[in-house]
């Protein structure tokens, strides 16, 4: 056994955390952080990984309880108390998240909602992608480059492909223009037009692309551009 004091600096999961991020960790390397150490057999991440292949998956652990959890040798009484409360700490976000989803019902709602986003942002032009379930929530809030005329550079594909991974089905584009003028451009019609007949042929929705001014906006949907 390899114990984590011996490996790299970079393979260590806290210092890899520190340098990189949460997100650069794999699963295992998540939950040596939280176990902190394992066993005279197995150092923290071998103990990790043993714990997912006992439960099959993550969510089947976080489905577990005390009694099963105290059953997987190497976890002991002060293992389980913290991975319970990490694990309830996740369910309660996620609770309080689902009952915080933004509805959109309509291009107001979305100027509403967003509006206030693009105060301060001065004369930069902001690209904003929403993607949203069959029931209209907000799943997903994601910028694209820093000007229309960048995200016009991205292949549908990518709005799929973000589509997909989110699990959502529908989408709705905005962006400011700085200038105060609201009207959309040939170019910005064109690329609405485009991303609409080729999200249409997958089977997901273009529901609107907004323009935000200072202080109004324009909806392409409510005109009947696309």
């Amino acid at each position: 056994m390899v114990r984590i004091k011996e490996l790299s600096e970079e393979e260590r999961p806290r210092e890899k955390l520190l340098k990189k991020g949460a997100h650069a960790l794999t699963i295992y390397e998540l939950l040596a952080i939280i176990l902190r150490t394992g066993t005279k057999d197995l150092n923290a991440i071998e103990l990790s990984k043993e714990l997912i292949n006992e439960f099959a998956s993550l969510k089947n652990l976080f489905s577990a309880d005390k009694e099963e959890l105290l059953k997987i040798k190497g976890l002991n009484t002060g293992k389980v108390a913290t991975l319970l409360s990490v694990i309830e700490l996740a369910k309660r976000y996620q609770k309080e998240h689902n009952e915080k989803r933004i509805i959109i019902n309509s291009s107001q709602d979305v100027y509403n909602y967003y509006g206030n986003e693009y105060m301060g942002v001065g004369n930069r032009e902001v690209f904003l992608v929403l993607y949203l379930n069959s029931k209209n929530e907000v799943l997903r809030e994601e910028k694209l480059g820093s000007s229309m005329a960048n995200a016009c550079l991205i292949h549908p594909q990518e709005f799929i492909r973000g589509l997909i991974k989110y699990g959502a089905s529908r989408v709705i584009l905005i962006h400011n223009h700085p200038s105060n003028d609201i009207k959309p451009s040939e170019q910005d019609i064109r690329f609405t037009k485009e991303l609409f007949n080729s999200l249409k042929y997958f089977g997901f929705d273009l529901l609107d692309h907004i323009i935000f001014g200072l202080d109004n906006y324009f909806s392409m949907k409510d005109r009947n551009i696309f």
